[in-house]
């Protein structure tokens, strides 16, 4: 995947499977959450409207942000058609 943009010490970029875990956690502790694994892939990967596009941010591989578009039903001059909708952004408190 490639790199959306960067610094010298992190970088944005498209995430992946392998960052579900890393990404609960930072919801977690952003958040002052208890989302479990499950949740995360019933909202994000198994949502009958597809899958979100999601970004993060790192820093020396660890996760430090994080954005996601979910698919979603939207009214467009009277015509229903698929959009998506931000949610869940947010950054470790130590990078804001």
């Amino acid at each position: 995947m490639g790199c959306l943009a960067m610094s010298d010490s992190w970088r944005v970029r498209r995430a992946g499977p392998e960052d579900a875990e890393a990404i609960v956690s930072l919801f977690n502790e952003v958040f002052s959450e208890s989302r479990g694994l499950d949740h995360w892939r019933w909202k994000f990967v198994n949502n009958l409207l597809g899958k979100a596009y999601i970004v993060v941010a790192e820093d020396e591989g660890k996760i430090i942000g994080h954005c996601a578009l979910l698919p979603a039903w939207m009214s467009l001059q009277g015509t229903k058609v698929l959009g998506a909708q931000r949610v869940d952004s947010m950054v470790h408190p130590a990078y804001r």
